[in-house]
């Protein structure tokens, strides 16, 4: 059969030739007019003509193309599609434990606590949950205080399920309480972040002495004699007001924290007219709290919820979480001791678990749409997409979306097919996915961050491609910790620029 030379790769790619690909190709000959050659393989090519080369129809594009864009996010709608990474994540996290869930952006942290909450809805339990990027405008302790409201409003909501003639005695009671608690933290809310206050203090002191006068008089008539006596006593008082003003300085999360034992006693009041169930609170991208607030309302939401059966679950990427910072007294929540982590990334470095995820999950898109997984992509693209994705299954699902759509612009050949996405559709991907990635380091890594991020980036390809001419490079796990340079590669790799 006569081809053109760019096309052999393509061939030998949907004859399913496994790579690397060992080929001898002698010096053209003439045989009967044209020049052909003899290709020699290393590897048994499978009947070609028993198997017609298949791809997926314009009608299936379009039924798979909204389900590949849809799950690449998380969504109450998309929940039930999540397929966990590792054997009992899902009923680990639901335990009645404090919960760190870190990974990497696009990892499938919000789809687990997601699912979290799908159970915990289930358990008829108290749940708030709360997207903190929905918050990242309000300073510290505003966002305290708008998560105190949630997990106020998501008891009182669970409220209205008690029964019984008691229960509903005991809800009422406990809704009065939170109520009141509500008030309170809308008016905390309102308040000036510091306010400076003016107390005066009188004192009245009081001097009376005591004085008797008295009248006499009498008058005789007739031989008649009459005589009277008019006495009074009288006080006489002197009062002198002494004032004494003093100035001084409240701030807004002074007045947060003299609340406390009152939030607390409201809210164990509210878990025991709801059977004392416990409650969850889902803090989702936690890291959009600026860094340094972080352990400050960590310890604030321990020392309220403490022994109430209200758990913490908590989505971040780890090298913008600061869950804890060592002092006296210590401030935040502590690994292994206060809460449990648990990490959801799944990398490379384990490549057959991490291919077996991520084609699970296309593999159930595909169910859903009703086609073939085998007409939508082809071997060799495969790996490419696992490798290019580095196993982030967002990045994955978005990598298939514009492979898929560089398919169905080409005109279909017999080694190309339309339609199915090759090897060489990840790699035309790859370039507009990467400029959209750098687009979004300004909300990945926060504006302090961005251009020391971006210049740490073009030192290591420097040093990979122009000095070494390598794209991989070894560094000692220590420095990823102790090093300025270290954490920034770590952060890098956290936003998925290396893998």
């Amino acid at each position: 059969r006569s081809l053109a030379w760019s096309d052999l790769n393509g061939l030998l790619e949907q004859a399913g030739a496994p790579a690397p690909r060992q080929i001898a190709i002698p010096k053209p000959a003439t045989v009967r007019g044209r020049s052909c050659v003899c290709i020699w393989a290393t590897w048994r090519p499978p009947s070609l003509d028993l198997v017609p080369f298949q791809s997926l129809t314009d009608e299936e594009v379009t039924r798979v193309l909204p389900i590949l864009a849809s799950r690449a996010r998380a969504t109450t709608a998309t929940v039930q599609g999540f397929r966990a990474p590792q054997t009992g994540i899902v009923e680990q996290v639901s335990a009645d434990w404090h919960h760190f869930v870190v990974g990497r952006r696009g990892v499938g942290k919000s789809m687990l606590l997601l699912t979290v909450a799908e159970r915990t809805r289930a358990q008829n339990r108290p749940l708030a949950y709360i997207d903190i990027e929905t918050l990242r405008d309000n300073p510290y302790p505003d966002v305290l205080i708008r998560l105190l409201m949630e997990l106020v409003t998501a008891l009182d909501e669970n409220l209205d399920r008690v029964s019984g003639m008691k229960a509903r005695r005991s809800a009422k009671k406990a809704r009065r309480g939170l109520r009141g608690l509500r008030k309170r933290l809308d008016t905390l809310l309102t308040d000036p972040q510091e306010a400076v206050h003016n107390l005066t203090r009188s004192t009245k002191r009081t001097r009376g002495r005591r004085a008797q006068a008295g009248v006499k008089a009498g008058a005789a008539s007739h031989g008649v004699g009459a005589s009277a006596d008019v006495g009074a006593d009288r006080t006489a008082t002197d009062e002198r007001t002494d004032e004494k003003q003093a100035q001084f300085t409240r701030t807004k999360l002074e007045g947060l924290r003299a609340e406390t034992i009152e939030f607390r006693a409201a809210l164990e009041l509210a878990l025991a007219a709801t059977g004392n169930r416990g409650a969850i609170v889902i803090l989702d991208d936690f890291y959009f709290i600026r860094r340094e607030d972080q352990p400050d309302v960590l310890s604030y939401l321990h020392s309220v919820v403490k022994n109430l059966g209200i758990w913490l679950k908590i989505g971040a990427v780890e090298h913008r979480l600061n869950e804890f910072e060592d002092g006296d007294p210590p401030k935040g929540l502590q690994f292994t001791q206060d809460a449990g982590r648990v990490a959801m990334d799944v990398t490379l470095a384990h490549f057959d678990h991490t291919r077996d995820f991520l084609e699970g999950i296309l593999s159930d898109i595909c169910s859903l749409a009703d086609i073939d997984m085998e007409k939508l992509v082809t071997e060799g693209a495969r790996t490419r997409l696992l490798v290019a994705s580095g196993g982030v299954p967002r990045d994955y699902l978005n990598l298939v979306q514009a492979s898929l759509a560089k398919a169905t612009q080409r005109k279909g050949e017999p080694n190309r097919l339309q339609n199915k996405i090759n090897a060489e559709d990840v790699t035309l991907s790859l370039p507009d996915f990467f400029a959209q990635r750098e687009n979004d380091l300004l909300v990945d890594a926060g504006p302090e961050d961005v251009d020391r991020l971006r210049k740490r980036f073009a030192d290591v390809l420097d040093f990979c491609l122009n000095l070494r001419n390598e794209n991989v490079f070894l560094v000692e796990a220590r420095h990823l910790r102790e090093e300025t340079w270290g954490r920034d590669i770590a952060a890098l790799s956290d936003l998925r620029f290396f893998h």
